[in-house]
Parts: structure tokens; sequence; C-alpha cells
């Protein structure tokens, strides 16, 4: 439960762009929303009461924000404005340095509108950005440091005007050893779809070395 000082903003939050982000530093915790205009910042702390209060540290000025991931290891997070593209913004509060556009829709297959967001990491040392790509229910990978890479697209049967997606490179049962790749899909029921994450990491594998060989 969100205390007083968040409560009154939340009336006017979409919540579809959420993230949070414990930080090494100064080990604070803070939760980032997408409100009426931009994307705010709130430091979260416990009250010892059963509730969490949120204070405003900063904001942006982005809109129709649909997806947010943090990176924790770097301590960046990842917002997708649906039309013109994927931003990198500097999670710890006090650090001064503005948001930097770092992928565009229209390169790469990116199709707006752009959705969710999530980061990978697998232990062969790949650490991937996945961005659903709604205008062309499809999923578009890149190599989550700079310059951000193009990694390469895959689809999922069924997955039509998605909107959430995970992927986990955890061992999930037998069912998926190595991994899965979830995703809302927009059809009767809106089903979550399920997809062994391994198959995904080694198609894209593959088919970045093929990219490479042929100089793209």
């Amino acid at each position: 439960m969100l205390g007083n000082s968040i409560g009154t903003h939340l009336a006017h939050f979409t919540m579809r762009c959420v993230s949070a982000h414990p930080h090494r530093i100064s080990s604070r915790l803070t939760c980032f929303f997408e409100g009426p205009g931009d994307i705010g910042q709130y430091e979260l702390s416990w009250s010892g009461q059963g509730t969490v209060t949120g204070t405003r540290v900063r904001g942006w000025s982005l809109k129709a924000c649909e997806g947010a991931v943090a990176d924790d290891a770097t301590g960046t997070f990842h917002v997708a404005e649906e039309d013109p593209g994927i931003w990198k913004l500097p999670a710890e509060p006090t650090d001064p340095t503005p948001p930097l556009q770092i992928l565009k829709v229209g390169e790469n297959g990116l199709v707006a509108d752009l959705e969710r967001l999530t980061l990978a990491k697998f232990d062969q040392g790949a650490e991937w950005l996945v961005i659903s790509s709604q205008g062309s229910n499809s999923f578009r990978v890149f190599e989550s440091r700079a310059p951000h890479q193009f990694v390469g697209p895959f689809t999922i049967a069924g997955a039509v005007a998605f909107d959430g997606i995970d992927l986990s490179t955890r061992q999930l049962g037998s069912t998926f050893p190595r991994g899965a790749f979830g995703c809302h899909t927009d059809v009767d029921g809106h089903p979550i779809l399920l997809a062994d994450g391994e198959q995904i990491r080694q198609q894209l594998v593959s088919q970045a070395k093929t990219n490479r060989r042929s100089g793209h």
C-alpha cells in the first residue's frame, strides 16, 4: 500500500510504465511511474506500519511511455516511448545526466507502437534488451550495452497486438530448464503465451553470426 505522499498523484498515473530500482551506492529504493506528460521517479520508504511512502525526487518530459525496465547492474533505466523510440536514463536520483535516445522507431524493424521492455542476461555473457514492437507484431532484440547492436527479431505463434513481456534465463522446471519467454496477446481471453527461452537464444545467436559473416 502506498502512503499519502504518493497517493495524491496515483489518480493521474496510467500505471503502464512502472519499474523499481534498488540503488547500490545509496541503498535507496526508487520507483518510476508514467504521469500526465512526464516520467516521475519516487523514493520509496517503509513506514513500519504496513505502508510504503513515495516522495517524488525528479521527472523527465517523456510522453506515451508504455514500457520500462531498470538495469540494476549499471544503474540505468530504459523507457519506451510509443513512437519516438527507446530512452536511457540514469537511475541514481542525484545523477544529472539527461535522457539519451538510444534506439529509434523506423530502424532495425522497430515499428510504433513500442510497448513493453525486458532485460535478459545469459551464462554465456550476452545481455539483451528485448522490445515489443507492436506495430510489426514482433520482438526486437538489442545488446543492452552501448552501442546497442541489433541482435535480431523473433515472433511467437499467436502473439498479436501484445503488451506485457518478460524473458527469464533461470531454470523453470522440466518444461523450461533454461528459461522462458512470456507475452500477452490481444485475442479472446487475452492469454499469456510461453515459449522456450533457450530456443529463442539459440535462434538469435545463430542469426547474429550469420549477419556478421554477411557484413550486416
